[in-house]
C-alpha cells in the first residue's frame, strides 16, 4: 500500500464505482454501494444495506454528495436529512481504469453526535456496463437468510422503471400495498 498522491486522482475517480471487497473478502450483496463520480466535487451514493447489528439498515438512493480532493485522499459528505451527515474517507493506494483500493474511513452523525464510526480497506470496480434494460420490470424477493433483519415474513416487490425510479411493495393479505 502506497500513500503516494496520483497527479491524475481526479480524471481516473470520474465515473460509477462499487464496492466489491471489503478488508479482503467479497462484499455481500447486501454491503455493496455505488459511488458515482460527476466531477471532483460532486457524487452520488446509492446503498442498501447492512449486515451489521450496530447500523440501522438503511436505503440511500442517489444521495448527493460533495467531494473534496486533496492529494490521494477524497471526502465525500452526505446530509441523508436534516439531522445525520456521513462523511467518508478515502486514502486511495491504487487506482486503475477498472478499480481502486482505498483505506477508508466512515463517520456518521446525528444532531453532531458521532452513533457510527468503522475503518476497513475497500476495493472498488469500475461499473462501464448499463444494466438499464436488464433491471425493468417487477422482481419479488425473499429473505434466504435465516434472522435477517428483512425476515418479515412477507414478500416484497420492487418495480423498477425506465425513467430510473422504483416503487416499493409489501404483501398485505392477498393484496400489494
Amino acid at each position: 500500500d502506497k500513500d503516494t498522491a496520483d497527479p491524475n486522482l481526479k480524471e481516473k475517480i470520474s465515473g460509477k464505482w462499487m464496492t466489491a471487497d471489503i478488508d479482503g473478502r467479497p462484499a455481500l450483496t447486501n454491503e455493496k454501494s455505488v459511488t458515482t463520480f460527476v466531477s471532483a466535487t460532486k457524487a452520488y451514493y446509492s446503498s442498501s444495506r447492512t449486515t451489521r447489528p450496530e447500523v440501522e439498515s438503511m436505503w440511500n438512493d442517489q444521495l448527493e454528495a460533495d467531494v473534496a480532493i486533496s492529494g490521494n485522499k477524497v471526502t465525500l459528505t452526505m446530509h441523508s436529512d436534516e439531522h445525520t451527515t456521513s462523511v467518508e474517507e478515502y486514502i486511495i493506494t491504487n487506482i486503475n481504469d477498472s478499480e481502486l483500493t482505498a483505506n477508508h474511513k466512515v463517520t456518521i452523525t446525528v444532531d453532531g453526535n458521532a452513533t457510527y464510526s468503522a475503518e476497513d480497506v475497500l476495493r472498488l470496480t469500475k461499473i462501464t456496463a448499463d444494466y438499464k434494460q436488464d433491471i425493468l420490470g417487477t422482481w419479488e424477493g425473499h429473505c434466504t437468510s435465516a434472522g435477517s433483519v428483512f425476515d418479515d415474513g412477507q414478500e416484497h416487490r420492487w418495480k423498477y422503471k425506465a425513467d430510473g425510479t422504483y416503487v416499493y411493495y409489501v404483501k398485505d393479505g392477498d393484496n400489494w400495498v
